[in-house]
């Protein structure tokens, strides 16, 4: 038995009493399951509040991609592109460096997607960071998704 809070302790991350956690090790699991995790500000050492999410499949994407913030012109349409979780997630949807084949010898031979369709684009985004499907802002505001059925 892991006791995952144990660690975080140990670390100075998380009060003793700030979370009780035991995740068991599962050798050679054979499905996908993610965890999530939030801590209020009187649950950390630091006063901070965090979430954190795991996309543990095998197939997933991991990779962080910083999306930079961007300016549009009015009448401007976004791209929508179907949505996949596995190795390549997206590539040259001129969004982040991350999807770009110029800077990823890993996506060389690996075809553009077409768009699905497109939709009103704001006329500002803010940069945020994503991975396979949880995001955060510039300014700390985030979102994700839990597969827990509880």
């Amino acid at each position: 038995r892991i006791c995952f809070g144990s660690a975080l302790r140990l670390l100075g991350i998380v009060r003793p009493r700030g979370m009780r956690l035991f995740l068991l090790p599962l050798a050679a699991a054979e499905w996908d399951t993610c965890t999530t995790m939030a801590f209020t500000k009187g649950a950390t050492t630091t006063g901070s509040s965090f979430v954190t999410h795991t996309t543990d499949c095998i197939e997933c994407d991991s990779r962080w991609a910083y999306v930079p913030p961007r300016d549009y012109p009015e009448g401007a349409l976004r791209p929508v592109y179907k949505y996949y979780t596995a190795f390549p997630r997206e590539v040259n949807t001129n969004r982040s460096m991350m999807y770009e084949v110029d800077h990823n010898p890993e996506l060389a031979g690996v075809t553009d997607p077409l768009p699905m369709g497109h939709i009103p684009q704001v006329r500002h985004t803010y940069g945020y960071y994503e991975a396979t499907y949880p995001y955060m802002n510039e300014h700390g505001v985030a979102f994700g998704e839990s597969t827990a059925a509880a």
